[in-house]
């Protein structure tokens, strides 16, 4: 998920949690208790930020200074359909961080939607196949070491069965050798059937939280719990700082 408003800029920070508190938190000033059913979370195993511009490279390098266990999630291309075709665009480069380990991340672009029922998923994932596959050998030959690759899609709910269908197509190929994650929001982990269009597909799942209107509350917090644990998929949770520029 990207801000549709220009004015919003953002980075995103990637929190490998067990449960939710801290994640959910964070737009608080000063960090409540969590509540009880919470209180025993799992320590954070993994921290990350996405770096989506040079702007959110020069914040990675302060963070990274102070947590040299950070890994930059880069957006290193964005996948539109125009005239009726996949197109990639190419993003960020992946040695910008100069960090040895990185996540790459592909955008996929709401533009994209008309193209999962146009054709077979088949075709779908085959064109998709023929960007991702060239952009993340380029990747590999620049130097970095590729931690996995992360989708960004904001599927339409009603297209998520579809979605899952490509992503198991696409992982009959070389993209079956790396690690994948997909992003979600809260109204896809909604879903009952999620976690059963997913699993086994991908590695995990980051629900976003930002630019969602959803309110941070602990009945929030415990409601996306029970989702994300009945679904059975592994999960990070994706938090935003964000500046409105006057």
């Amino acid at each position: 998920m990207r801000p549709s408003s220009r004015s919003l800029r953002w980075a995103g920070l990637l929190l490998a949690l067990g449960v939710l508190p801290a994640a959910l938190a964070v737009r608080a000033s000063q960090r409540p208790d969590p509540p009880p059913s919470l209180s025993n979370a799992a320590p954070v195993k993994q921290l990350g930020q996405w770096v989506w511009t040079t702007r959110d490279a020069e914040r990675f390098s302060v963070a990274h200074q102070a947590d040299q266990a950070l890994v930059p999630a880069l957006l290193v291309g964005s996948v539109r359909r125009e005239s009726g075709q996949l197109r990639m665009r190419r993003g960020i480069d992946p040695v910008t961080t100069g960090t040895r380990r990185v996540a790459a991340v592909v955008r996929l672009e709401d533009s994209v939607h008309p193209a999962l029922t146009q054709h077979s998923v088949k075709t779908f994932a085959g064109e998709l196949e023929a960007l991702l596959n060239p952009l993340l050998l380029e990747v590999s030959k620049s130097g970095v070491e590729l931690a996995e690759l992360q989708l960004d899609y904001d599927v339409p709910v009603s297209k998520l069965g579809l979605w899952a269908d490509a992503l198991r197509e696409l992982r009959k190929g070389p993209l079956g050798l790396v690690s994948l994650w997909i992003t979600s929001v809260p109204s896809h982990v909604a879903d009952a059937r999620y976690g059963e269009h997913l699993r086994g597909v991908v590695d995990g799942t980051i629900l976003q939280l930002f630019d969602t209107g959803l309110k941070c509350s602990s009945m929030n917090q415990r409601k996306l719990e029970n989702q994300l644990t009945k679904h059975g998929l592994p999960f990070r949770i994706g938090v935003g700082a964000f500046e409105r520029a006057r």
